[in-house]
């Protein structure tokens, strides 16, 4: 039987699809991608508390963030600094297919290519 259904296998829908199913419950995921490998809009820049949430594997991040420089309409710059760490640049194909990787792992069902278009209770 069926626990949950799951729409949406971006990070946060594989993330919760894992967990739920490492507790033993059985979980579908429904996503209108046909592959974790292909292409999303997204900058990939996360905070560290999300790379530590979501336990996100080393080779998914590119590059560690100490600082950023803002860029006015107006031309003036605004350059953002601290001494450590406060984001991450990841690969978010990469970091896709770890998290369905680490859902299917745990026992989650995925069915790829199905597009939601509405939901009856």
């Amino acid at each position: 039987m069926l626990d949950a259904i799951v729409i949406g296998a971006g990070p946060s829908g594989a993330q919760v699809a894992g967990m739920m199913a490492s507790e033993g419950h059985s979980v579908l995921v429904l996503d209108q991608k046909s592959s974790p490998t292909e292409p999303v809009c997204c900058t990939g820049i996360i905070g560290l508390e999300c790379v530590g949430s979501f336990a996100i594997a080393d080779q998914v991040v590119s590059r560690w963030l100490r600082g950023a420089t803002l860029h006015s309409p107006s031309g003036r710059k605004i350059k953002l600094a601290r001494p450590t760490e406060q984001a991450a640049i990841v690969d978010r194909v990469a970091l896709n297919v770890s998290l369905v990787g680490r859902a299917r792992g745990r026992g989650a069902d995925f069915n790829l290519g199905r597009r939601v278009t509405g939901i009856e209770i």
